[in-house]
């Protein structure tokens, strides 16, 4: 049975090209979330809710907002999400803890919204790709090549009971900026994401069929 699975992102996510303006972007055959829709045909449905500058959800207002967009998309079988970034990154002195904590309020949040229980909902986290930035004195601080970040979100999906994936670990080339994907980043992204949601998906069948069991 073809599953649907939805992606909730940032401009890693929504396919930004740093080489152009604020809204850039990537042409379709080339972001990552376009060529894993063309490769899971039949498989699995693939939407998406990208936007350049996105943060964690975290006020009142921006969690109700999320909630009614997912509620809106529903239903998939799988929510996954990449944020953290711009979070990171415009925080005057970088903190992971206090990142990890926005992230792990906001899927607890998604995770007791009524109709993503009813539909019987995954969620995965997925630790955003390295931020490369020990070359600039200013913002080394920001520098996430240690793995700190994605060891954090690791630990808070173990804890959350929710799948995982550290995609610092897929030899993705940033683009000139140190932050977003490369052109080939894209496809060595989609690459490890067709792997992971076959996986995933045969995770699903497995888990489904102990459950009836």
């Amino acid at each position: 049975m073809m599953k649907r699975v939805f992606f909730y992102g940032d401009s890693l996510t929504y396919g930004y090209d740093p080489r152009g303006t604020f809204d850039s972007r990537f042409p379709e055959s080339v972001r990552w979330t376009n060529v894993l829709r063309e490769r899971l045909v039949g498989e699995w449905e693939v939407a998406v809710e990208a936007m350049n500058g996105r943060e964690i959800p975290e006020t009142a207002t921006e969690l109700i907002r999320t909630e009614e967009m997912i509620v809106n998309h529903l239903p998939f079988q799988l929510f996954v999400v990449m944020l953290g970034t711009n979070d990171y990154m415009n925080m005057y002195q970088p903190d992971v803890v206090e990142i990890t904590n926005r992230m792990r309020k906001f899927l607890v949040h998604v995770q007791r919204i009524d109709e993503v229980q009813m539909c019987g909902t995954r969620l995965m986290l997925l630790a955003p790709p390295h931020i490369h930035t020990l070359q600039d004195e200013f913002y080394a601080k920001y520098d996430t090549t240690n793995g700190i970040f994605a060891r954090a979100y690791q630990a808070l999906a173990e804890h959350l009971g929710i799948y995982f994936a550290d995609t610092t670990v897929w030899g993705l080339e940033p683009a000139f900026d140190g932050i977003h994907l490369s052109e080939g980043a894209n496809e060595v992204f989609a690459d490890r994401m067709e792997e992971l949601l076959r996986y995933t998906g045969l995770q699903m069948d497995m888990e489904n069929a102990i459950e009836v069991y």
